[in-house]
């Protein structure tokens, strides 16, 4: 069974996995990645997907972003085993263009993520 999830990590994980997005994928910011939790019938599971709506794409669920975003959040124990047909127990939203990290710190979560990665 999975782990239930800590809302507050999600949403620090969810915008450090943002941030390291926008670094790895500069033509896509400003960006804003989403996940939706899943209540039943597998608790704890995740669904990510990216805002584009400055290009006029709208919210997509498959693009080199939302795959490397998936990759990173699974990296960082989190599971994608979704069921359409379940229930939807929140959505958590991150945008690195609304927060006040500094470039500094910014690299800094680059590099956490990058060695969640390795």
């Amino acid at each position: 069974m999975a782990r239930p999830i800590d809302e507050d990590r999600l949403e620090d994980d969810l915008l450090d996995v943002a941030i390291w997005c926008e670094y790895l994928h500069p033509h896509a910011r400003p960006l804003t990645l989403f996940v939706a939790t899943q209540s039943e019938p597998v608790p704890g599971q995740l669904v990510i997907a990216i805002a584009d709506t400055l290009r006029g794409r709208g919210v997509q669920f498959v693009s080199p972003v939302v795959r490397d975003a998936r990759r990173a959040m699974t990296a960082l124990g989190y599971s994608f085993e979704w069921d359409r047909t379940g229930d939807i127990l929140g959505v958590v939203e991150a945008s690195p263009s609304t927060c006040a990290f500094s470039h500094h710190e910014r690299l800094e979560i680059v590099a956490r993520i990058e060695e969640v990665l390795a």
